[in-house]
C-alpha cells in the first residue's frame, strides 16, 4: 500500500484486499477479516493501527500468492492428467478452488 495515503485510504485498499481473496478462494470476506484481525492485535470498527493493518496486508499478500501458487500447480497437474486421457477426476484431488471456476 503507498505510504504517501492518508491511514483511513490505507485502511480502506486493506478492505479490498481482503474483498478481493476472499472473492478467489471463495471464503466469508467477515471470516477472513477476524482472522487477520485476531492475528496482527487490530479491529477495524475503530481506527486500527496503521502498522498492524500493512502487516496483515503484507500476510495477506503471502497467503494469495501461496493459493495462486496452488491453483497453478493443480492446472499443470490437469493438463498432464488429459494429456494421458484422464478426463474425469474426483473433485478431492487438491483443486484448491474446490471445483469452483
Amino acid at each position: 500500500m503507498n505510504e504517501r495515503m492518508p491511514d483511513k485510504v490505507r485502511v480502506l485498499a486493506f478492505c479490498w484486499m481482503v474483498e478481493s481473496y476472499s472473492w478467489l478462494t471463495h471464503t466469508s470476506f467477515q471470516a477472513n477479516l477476524r482472522r487477520l484481525e485476531a492475528a496482527f492485535n487490530f479491529k477495524m470498527n475503530a481506527l486500527p493501527d496503521i502498522m498492524n493493518v500493512l502487516k496483515a496486508g503484507s500476510q495477506l499478500r503471502l497467503e494469495r500468492q501461496i493459493f495462486l501458487d496452488a491453483c497453478e500447480r493443480y492446472r499443470a497437474f490437469r493438463r498432464h492428467e488429459k494429456a494421458q486421457g484422464i478426463r474425469k477426476h474426483p473433485k478431492v484431488n487438491g483443486d484448491p478452488r474446490l471445483g469452483y471456476p
